[in-house]
């Protein structure tokens, strides 16, 4: 029974293990209009910001702030990127995601979802910066919700 329980636990104990490579993980938002491209919960800014980005200069320029050396090719000519930075926030922790992006003649709405991290997971020693970068496939105007 003692063999049983050891190795129970042993099992519980590698599973909840963590690899180290949580940092780059991609969210499963892909949808026709939208892909999370990057997703970090220790590389953002300290400032909330959302901002759509048009143009190759200013998207390059969020990786190099990020400290990020491989950056995720965009075609520019029918693609827009939208950054959802969350900024420093000591009260709650959570990150944002695109749930849906809807059409809606000249516009996309792009409805976001917070994800809310229970009090246990957070550790007070530790600077969370969420930050998620989602390529939008159009060229049409993004208004978010």
């Amino acid at each position: 029974m003692r063999k049983i329980i050891a190795r129970f636990l042993c099992i519980l104990f590698l599973i909840s293990c963590d690899s180290g490579k949580s940092t780059m993980i991609s969210p499963k938002s892909n949808t026709e209009y939208g892909e999370v491209i990057f997703y970090d919960l220790y590389r953002g800014f300290p400032k909330k910001s959302y901002r759509v980005i048009k143009n190759f200069e200013d998207y390059k320029a969020v990786f190099i702030g990020l400290n990020v050396d491989k950056v995720p090719q965009i075609d520019f000519t029918t693609q827009n990127v939208l950054v959802l930075n969350v900024g420093r926030n000591d009260n709650v922790m959570y990150s944002l995601e695109p749930e849906k992006i809807i059409e809606d003649g000249n516009n996309l709405i792009v409805v976001l979802r917070r994800n809310v991290f229970p009090k246990q997971m957070v550790d007070k020693k530790v600077t969370y910066l969420p930050i998620t970068i989602v390529k939008i496939k159009s060229k049409k105007e993004i208004i978010l919700k």
